[in-house]
């Protein structure tokens, strides 16, 4: 008998405690004084003897339960090496259809697993129970099938885009077979470095399994990573930036890589690049945006077998208009109303006593007009919109109440008003490097004359490590500041407009920053990485039906749900191609792309374990795996049930058995 954790069994010196208590008995006898103690003492002397044997079985019977107790908790097994292919009653097969499986050597990896699985089962006998697991793990790989049906399901089986972390197999493997010693598991993988990520974690999980490695013989790949647009501001007729990541994933160097931009299915640029081996590059291309509304793009190189990480699938938004709603504390500020001024932007005006609030999560800015208060309910509407990419600009009120603005302020934590200040000060510091200032300035401007301020809300500042300063006066008082503390951007001016306390609206730099405040709202990631449980958030989704659709080839309606107050798209495992998909809702088109994940294009292997075993294409490597396995046959339920049966002992005795 052997025992998985044999460190449990220092417990066992606990069995000391009730020997010692059963020697020192500490039974106090109370003394009553007979006249004649002849017959007392022949009582007495049987009844000793039957009390002493009744603690002994008692002893006994609690050390058999403690002891049992202690063994079980030590998971006990005995070993059997010596053990035939008929004595297994089911059989467990893990086939690895990742990407990475793909691979060729003179046929894929796949089809090579699926070969050697083929082999396994037709060497067990014809009453064998099998069981069929992949990737994509589906309700028939929950069941055992006979030898005819698991063959089916072995040829069926195509590569998935899906991954599944070893431990996790093996923990399915053991619940399916709910741990059967008489379940024989194979794993057949090529048991790269990301799917094992966490073997050492479990382990104590390998001994009793078969894991049967593949190589790649071809160790050259060259990936895709990643994409990003330098800037998150989209604008018609403007020059992007796109920043592309690619890796070399051989030790060779190689040269002369094609690497191609198609924007809307035109070719807009190229690279030829050269990238030394187990190496990443960042290249960029730029190109002009051309069109208006959903923009799609693809980067494309063609230089390896391993197809799956050659493209990368990008989608945007250019806006033909820009949706501005205003909430005044009176009427619409007269240089706010200029700025807007533009077929561009569509400019609506709210009082603040006639707030739609059903209509704000459809402006991509809103400017707080130099309000008195702010509404304890309209907090809560603006949250959300920062939370959806839209941004926020506040210009206060010289008159404010300032604990409804703190209040709000509170609830989008940035920092809160202290008090106002009269005086004069001017801004003399810049933030060249800020996003805002975009195509502003070709270069740093000393001479540049600042615009002025005769009073300004001091803040309590905190050590914010979202808050960037915009501009900022003489003392270092903060004029105009932004706080990235969700996906929108929430600005805020310590000076109100009026052009009798600031010049802020006659400078120049008033309209470049209102334009690029508009511009910047509602970025979103360029594409989405196809995985198992994939949500993605959808805010302007509706909530009854939205329509995912690729080609003719694909149409699937999603469900929304809402994680921390955020609304998203449950795709899950729907998704199992890359490519630029449709998503209608309510009534609106728009382009999601979608790639495979790039973890699969580690071609490595640097996993080292002893229960590994290379496969060799010969007759007898499947003899040499089940030879070198142990088998097992858990002893636990045996030891529990010996536990059970010393209680109910002990309870039956002391019950029935009366001194």
């Amino acid at each position: 008998m052997t025992f998985e954790r044999p460190e449990i069994l220092f417990f066992l010196l606990l069995l000391i405690i009730p020997i010692l208590i059963h020697l020192f008995n500490l039974n106090k006898y109370k003394k009553v004084y007979f006249s004649n103690i002849q017959l007392l003492q022949k009582i007495k002397t049987e009844k000793k003897h039957l009390s002493n044997l009744k603690k002994l079985i008692l002893l006994l019977s609690r050390l058999i339960l403690l002891s049992a107790l202690i063994f079980a908790f030590a998971k006990p097994f005995i070993k059997s090496k010596s053990h035939s292919k008929n004595t297994f009653e089911k059989i467990s097969i893990y086939i690895d259809n990742s990407l990475s499986m793909s691979h060729k050597n003179k046929i894929s990896l796949l089809e090579e697993a699926k070969n050697i699985a083929k082999q396994i089962i037709n060497k067990y006998n014809d009453e064998i129970k099998i069981n069929i697991l992949s990737n994509n793990f589906e309700f028939k790989n929950e069941k055992f099938f006979n030898k005819e049906k698991s063959l089916k399901i072995i040829e069926d089986i195509q590569l998935s885009p899906f991954s599944i972390d070893l431990c996790e197999i093996i923990k399915r493997q053991n619940r399916i077979s709910n741990h059967d010693s008489l379940v024989s598991s194979y794993l057949i993988s090529d048991f790269k470095k990301d799917v094992s990520i966490k073997r050492n974690e479990c382990d104590n999980l390998f001994s009793d399994k078969n894991l049967i490695k593949l190589n790649h013989s071809n160790k050259n790949n060259i990936s895709l990573n990643s994409c990003y647009l330098k800037t998150p501001f989209r604008k018609y007729n403007k020059e992007e930036e796109l920043i592309i990541e690619i890796e070399n994933h051989g030790s060779d160097k190689k040269k002369n890589i094609l690497l191609q931009l198609f924007i809307n299915e035109k070719k807009r640029g190229f690279l030829n690049i050269d990238i030394e081996g187990n190496t990443k590059i960042k290249k960029s291309i730029k190109f002009k945006n051309l069109d208006k509304g959903n923009i799609i793009g693809k980067i494309v190189i063609d230089n390896d077998d391993f197809k799956y990480d050659n493209t990368l699938f990008f989608s945007y938004e250019v806006k033909d208009q820009i949706n501005i709603l205003t909430i005044s504390e009176n009427k619409l500020n007269n240089s706010i109303k200029k700025v807007f001024n533009d077929p561009m932007f569509i400019l609506e005006n709210f009082n603040k006593k006639q707030i739609n609030f059903e209509k704000i999560q459809d402006y991509d800015l809103i400017v707080f007009d130099h309000l008195t208060t702010i509404q304890k309910g309209l907090s809560s509407f603006i949250k959300k919109n920062l939370m959806s990419g839209k941004n926020i600009i506040v210009f206060p009120n010289k008159n404010i109440d300032i604990n409804s603005y703190n209040y709000f302020f509170n609830e989008i934590s940035v920092d809160k008003i202290n008090q106002w200040k009269n005086k004069k000060n001017e801004i003399n510091n810049i933030n060249y490097d800020h996003l805002i200032f975009q195509d502003v300035f070709n270069e740093k401007n000393e001479k540049i004359k600042f615009p002025y301020s005769k009073g300004f809300y001091e803040l309590k500042t905190n050590k914010l490590k979202q808050r960037k300063n915009i501009l900022k006066f003489f003392n270092n008082e903060p004029f105009l500041i932004e706080y990235k503390n969700f996906k929108g951007s929430f600005y805020l001016c310590t000076s109100p407009l009026d052009i009798d306390i600031s010049n802020f609206t006659k400078h120049a730099l008033f309209l470049p920053i209102m334009f690029n405040a508009s511009l910047s709202s509602g970025t979103s990631n360029l594409y989405e990485t196809i995985s198992q449980n994939l949500n993605i958030k959808c805010n302007d989704c509706s909530s009854k039906s939205n329509l995912l659709k690729k080609d003719n080839d694909f149409e699937f309606t999603l469900s929304n749900k809402l994680i921390n107050k955020t609304n998203y798209l449950e795709i899950g495992k729907k998704v199992t191609e890359d490519g630029i998909y449709d998503l209608f809702s309510n009534e609106e088109n728009k382009k999601i792309s979608f790639n495979y994940n790039r973890e699969e294009s580690e071609i490595h292997n640097t996993i080292t374990n002893p229960h590994i075993t290379k496969w060799e294409n010969t007759n007898d490597t499947i003899e040499k795996i089940e030879k070198k396995t142990e088998k097992r046959k858990n002893l636990i339920s045996y030891f529990i049930i010996l536990a059970i049966i010393s209680f109910l002992f002990e309870t039956l005795i002391l019950k029935f058995w009366k001194n």
